[in-house]
Order: C-alpha cells, then sequence, then structure tokens
C-alpha cells in the first residue's frame, strides 16, 4: 500500500522537475542564440569600434593642433582584423572599418599580410612607424615595390598622397609579444610625413588597448 501510494507524488515531481528542466534549457538555448546574433550584428556592423576610432582620431587631431572633427584626409584611420594568421601560404587582413578622418576604401576588402606595414606588424607583433622617402611618384612606387614588398599592381591601387602611415598590433590575450596571436590591426596614415611624431606613436599605442578590448569580445 505504501508504495503504491509514494508512487504517484513520486512521478508528479519527476515530471515536472523534467518540464522545469526542459523550459530553463530553451531559456538557456535563447540566451545563447542571442547573445550569438548580437555579436554577429557587432561584427557586420561594428558600431562601437568605429565610435572608438572616432575619439581616437578626435584626440590626436587635437594634440597637432587641427580642428577635431574635420574630414581632411590630414589623418586617416581604420582597422583591420586578421582572419588568416601568417603561414607558408601568406595571410590575410580584412578592413572591418570605413576610413576615419578622410576618403578611402570600403570596409570589407581583404588585404595580404606578406606584404606592407600591416604585414609587417602582423608579422613582428611590434607597432611600426615610417614616413615616405620621395616626393615623386614613380619612385614611390618603387619604394612600395623594393622596402614593402608589394607588386607593381598593387602599389599602383594605393593612394598617392600618404606621406606617413603607423601599425599598431591587436594581440590576443593571454599573451606576451611572442606567444599571443595577432588578431587585429590598427592603422593609420597622414598626408603630412611628420605626423607621427614619438609622443603621437606613444599615444596611438595606448589609446590601442582600448580598441584591443573591443576587438577580443567582438571578433576573437
Amino acid at each position: 500500500m505504501t508504495r503504491e501510494s509514494t508512487a504517484g507524488p513520486q512521478q508528479a515531481y519527476l515530471c515536472l522537475l523534467g518540464a522545469f528542466l526542459i523550459i530553463v534549457g530553451i531559456i538557456w538555448r535563447i540566451r545563447v542564440l542571442y547573445l550569438e546574433e548580437q555579436k554577429k550584428s557587432q561584427t557586420e556592423s561594428p558600431t562601437g569600434l568605429l565610435g572608438t576610432t572616432q575619439v581616437l582620431c578626435r584626440l590626436l587631431r587635437c594634440k597637432k593642433g587641427l580642428a577635431p572633427a574635420d574630414n581632411d584626409n590630414r589623418l586617416r584611420i581604420t582597422i583591420h582584423r586578421v582572419t588568416l594568421e601568417p603561414n607558408a601560404h601568406g595571410g590575410e587582413a580584412q578592413q572591418v572599418l570605413p576610413y576615419v578622418g578622410g576618403e578611402g576604401g570600403p570596409s570589407g576588402r581583404t588585404f595580404s599580410i606578406k606584404s606592407g606595414i600591416i604585414g609587417q606588424v602582423t608579422r613582428t607583433k611590434k607597432p611600426y612607424s615610417d614616413s615616405r622617402q620621395t616626393e615623386a611618384y614613380s619612385d614611390y612606387a618603387k619604394e612600395l615595390v623594393e622596402k614593402w614588398s608589394y607588386t607593381y599592381d598593387e602599389a599602383r591601387k594605393i593612394t598617392s598622397d600618404r606621406k606617413s602611415w603607423m601599425a599598431v598590433p591587436i594581440v590576443s590575450k593571454p599573451s606576451t609579444a611572442e606567444s599571443g596571436i595577432v588578431i587585429g590591426v590598427l592603422y593609420l596614415d597622414s598626408n603630412d610625413a611628420d605626423f607621427f611624431t614619438t609622443d603621437i606613436q606613444e599615444f596611438v599605442v595606448a589609446g590601442s588597448e582600448g580598441i584591443k578590448e573591443y576587438i577580443e569580445e567582438v571578433f576573437a
């Protein structure tokens, strides 16, 4: 009698527990799908990253004594994410933002990391800045080929008025400079050969830390 009388309540309890666990599972799955969709949305339209880059551009312009909001090509900034790590076949980076501060190629473009300053900082995992050594465009194109490993076809597509460049690798954590993986590159250029002074370079490197946190959250 006792076993029969307790079977009903136990079965009901197990049914309720099973239903509760199913509901919790559904809620958890919805939450996971929501977060995945949110991350996908940020990846496709990284508005937070764009805002952070715009702030950095304004601050750098102010440090140089320039009007903070001009879109005059004096300083351009964009961000690339490394979609294919350096290997025997090269590697690839994708531009994830339109240029901030001036006109330039649209987001979504991909680049080999076998060449250029973006390729250099991806491979070395160290920030780098350089300036153009010549005014003549033909000599500039030759410099791009001989120094930066572009092909002549690639060199001809590069904006001709750029005089200086800087790139900072975004290295994932936990990491050291040697063991971390480069997941992105902060890229800046200017039509002023003397734009990236030592203090500006230090400011850019410091500012890249905030961008690093965002890239790790969205793209890593």
